[in-house]
């Protein structure tokens, strides 16, 4: 126990794991918190007094010893640098008494602070000290367990140990340990009520009553919890690494504790060049490790696709475990399934291009078969109207693959904040996200199957017409695909690459909408936040408004990250369909002038159909985005704002002066995806449709 001034009392607590492995030094004060608390401005003696049961733990600890301080310091005015030698951050500009003693006994002690996340106001109040950084890791959790404090940034650190442990609990050689999922806890309840713990323990060795206590848990455990089998990973530190880089990275850590103290030239001359040593020990170890795996290659090649195979089910079943994954989020999970079944996304193997190379092969030769045909109209434009749609279908497909990354981590993002949002305890938005969700899904499921008809209609029509012909026409030098078995051979082969090309071109306009949706729940969020905001008691005090302001300015800001990545992905696509079905659709209703036969009318139609529902889509969804995207102006400014603080009132002036910039998407990154936008479109294929049919007739 350590006596400190202010009556404020610090326990040095010591818990060891037994036998040859790990001891785990933990330093906690004795308070309501149950971690390192020091009140902000405390007198430099307590944060020395601190110090020195931090310096005590230290000396009692061995090499092989784990340390591990996590409190707030209360220092916000420490700035931190990183180090990426020692994987940790440094005291930058440790000028007062309470910094010098943190960073004289703490950080030159050889800990490292591993903290890295800050707070509403930019600084760290809560740090994280640890001598082995390698088996240490540092994560932000999406959600905090309990109130967060804007000043406190939840955060997680995950302590993994090896420990070959003799007491009842170590795992059994068999690999079996307690699986507490399928156990009877009324029993296990029942069992510790059963046992008298005061007589048990009443002996005054501690040490004894700790050994008895473990002993009595593990019997009762082992009468009433089922086992499971368990794989535990070992070895947490780089491929790299071995023991000889040991010593040296310690003798590092002594020669900077021996600089902080008196930093004189000899000291820094030292320093300088055990960081050399070390530099040099730990690349010749990295490449000798690199030596040793391009070999491994050379020799054994299959041994690189199973390091990826195995690399890439840890970090799905990670990613998994950690995170939502978007296959079981409601609003994009129609369109994902679809494009994680052709392994475009989330999955990664030959089917996605069985699904595009037939497609690219079939649009060469339909480009051949437009240019025989030239001089007929009426088949050019049917021609010209499939070589579009397929070209745009491979275009599509080639998008997702070249932009598979930054799209996957897009889709996980919105899984995570839909979570979010839907875990909200608000009964106004959980209506207005079940009821967007509801229509994003409908819309997916009527995007696939009018795309599935049509496709149909595509394939069946050929059977219907006089004489032999393809679904989509294709020329094939030095061969007459209208001889059998050539022609039975390609006409099944189009009816099976209709199918991949379908679950291409549709789920990509249905995840656009749904993708311009789920940005419309995330607007409307921030609306109604903004709106409940100023709907609550002023007299709470402007430090919690300007908090929960803050908070409000956070998820806009997100909101306008979210649709410039949304934007990235599909401008250029939509650049395309612009050019292309702009032109394809003043072509179409040229050849309803021209064409007498019925059934052709009606096929024509249902391509014109297709293709403005098509289009339309892109230009009402994108049109919804930007007009709610302004309203926040309007959300900002409804209510008594000049009743608040005026740092408030600037901060809600900053957000409407923002949201008067509105969100969009936009074609090739020049003109915005709007309904008038939408309407010059049509415009202008109808006048060069009625110029076509002037021209024709004359």
């Amino acid at each position: 126990m350590l006596q400190v001034p202010d009556d404020t009392v610090i326990e040095m607590v010591k818990s060891r794991l037994d036998s040859n492995s790990v001891e785990v030094h933990k330093l906690v004060s004795k308070g309501r918190d149950r971690s390192i608390y020091l009140r902000p401005n405390s007198s430099p003696d307590l944060y020395n007094a601190h110090s020195s049961a931090v310096q005590q733990i230290l000396d009692k600890a061995s090499s092989s010893d784990s340390v591990l301080i996590v409190g707030d310091y209360n220092l916000p005015h420490l700035r931190r640098i990183f180090d990426y030698d020692l994987k940790c951050y440094l005291p930058e500009n440790a000028t007062t008494e309470q910094e010098i003693a943190i960073t004289e006994t703490i950080v030159a002690g050889g800990l490292c602070q591993i903290n890295s996340l800050t707070n509403a106001n930019g600084r760290t109040l809560d740090l994280a000290f640890v001598n082995y950084d390698d088996l240490v890791e540092l994560l932000e959790p999406p959600t905090s367990i309990l109130k967060a404090d804007a000043n406190h940034k939840p955060f997680v650190l995950r302590f993994n140990m090896q420990a070959e442990t003799e007491d009842a609990f170590a795992e059994s050689a068999d690999g079996l340990n307690f699986d507490f999922n399928r156990c009877n806890f009324d029993e296990v309840s029942a069992s510790f009520n059963g046992v008298d713990w005061f007589d048990l323990l009443s002996a005054n060795d501690l040490d004894h009553a700790v050994a008895v206590f473990y002993g009595t848990l593990y019997e009762m455990l082992r009468r009433i919890v089922p086992k499971k089998r368990v794989n535990r990973k070992t070895d947490y530190k780089y491929p790299w690494w071995n023991s000889e880089l040991r010593r040296p990275r310690n003798i590092l850590r002594k020669h900077r504790k021996r600089y902080f103290r008196p930093k004189t030239d000899v000291n820094k001359a030292v320093l300088r060049r055990t960081e050399l040593q070390y530099e040099t020990a730990r690349n010749s170890a990295f490449g000798e490790y690199i030596s040793h795996v391009q070999n491994n290659l050379r020799n054994n090649p299959s041994t690189f696709w199973n390091l990826l195979d195995r690399v890439s089910m840890e970090a799905s079943s990670s990613s998994s475990s950690s995170s939502p994954s978007p296959l079981n989020c409601p609003i994009i999970a129609v369109n994902v399934r679809v494009w994680y079944f052709w392994s475009f996304v989330l999955k990664h193997d030959a089917m996605r291009y069985i699904c595009i190379v037939p497609l690219g092969v079939m649009n060469v030769f339909m480009l051949a078969d437009l240019y025989r045909a030239w001089g007929n109209i009426d088949e050019v434009i049917i021609n010209a109207f499939f070589v579009v749609l397929c070209f745009n279908t491979v275009l599509r497909g080639l998008n997702l693959i070249y932009n598979r990354g930054p799209l996957e981590q897009f889709l996980k993002d919105i899984a995570i904040v839909y979570k979010e949002i839907e875990a909200m305890e608000d009964e106004n938005i959980q209506k207005m996200v079940q009821s967007i969700t509801k229509r994003a899904r409908t819309l997916s499921f009527a995007n696939m199957v009018l795309g599935v008809v049509i496709s149909a209609c595509y394939v069946i029509y050929p059977l219907f017409t006089e004489g032999r012909g393809l679904p989509y026409g294709m020329f094939i030098p030095g061969l007459n695909i209208l001889d059998s078995p050539q022609w039975e051979i390609l006409y099944l082969a189009q009816m099976f690459v209709t199918l991949p090309g379908c679950c291409i071109y549709i789920p990509f306009t249905s995840f656009f909408a749904t993708c311009t949706l789920f940005g419309l729940i995330q607007i409307k969020t921030v609306q109604h936040q903004l709106q409940e905001f100023k709907r609550q008691e002023v007299d709470k005090g402007s430090e919690e408004y300007n908090c929960k302001l803050v908070t409000i300015i956070q998820k806009h800001q997100r909101v306008i990250t979210y649709v410039a990545k949304l934007n990235s992905f599909v401008t250029y696509i939509c650049l395309v369909e612009l050019v292309s079905f702009g032109t394809m659709l003043c072509a179409l209703l040229f050849l309803l002038v021209i064409i007498e036969n019925h059934a052709q009318i009606v096929i024509v139609m249902a391509y014109i159909f297709m293709m403005v529902s098509q289009i339309f889509a892109f230009y009402w969804h994108g049109n919804e985005l930007r007009e709610e995207s302004m309203a926040i102006a309007l959300a900002a400014y409804s209510g008594p704002w000049f009743e608040l603080d005026t740092v408030v009132r600037k901060k809600l002036l900053m957000i409407i002066l923002r949201a008067q910039r509105p969100l969009k998407i936009t074609v090739g990154n020049v003109f915005p995806l709007t309904l008038e936008m939408f309407q010059s479109l049509l415009n202008a294929s109808y006048s060069y449709f009625t110029l076509l049919r002037r021209v024709y007739k004359r």
